[in-house]
């Protein structure tokens, strides 16, 4: 925020892809005016080697069959706690 006052100090103000960027009025103007940052902020692509790819795909299906298995055994807690209270 500093940079982009122009703030003694601060250096100079530049855009950082998918984190910050000025946008003109007239981009504004070109979008209805909607503030939504998507529309402005480019989406950084970052590259997955298959590796990386195979490794973080494990990682997550180790945590969603944890999950899963947590959502069903609060599903079966749930159903108990009702039949006592009914």
């Amino acid at each position: 925020m500093r940079k982009y006052r122009g703030e003694e100090g601060a250096g100079k103000y530049e855009d950082i892809k998918g984190r910050c960027k000025v946008a003109t009025l007239d981009e504004i103007k070109a979008n209805d005016y909607s503030l939504n940052p998507g529309r402005y902020v480019e989406i950084v692509e970052k590259e997955m080697d298959d590796a990386d790819f195979e490794a973080r795909m494990k990682e997550l299906m180790g945590e969603f069959t944890t999950l899963t298995k947590d959502a069903h055994e609060l599903e079966n807690k749930i159903q108990t706690d009702w039949k006592k209270i009914l």
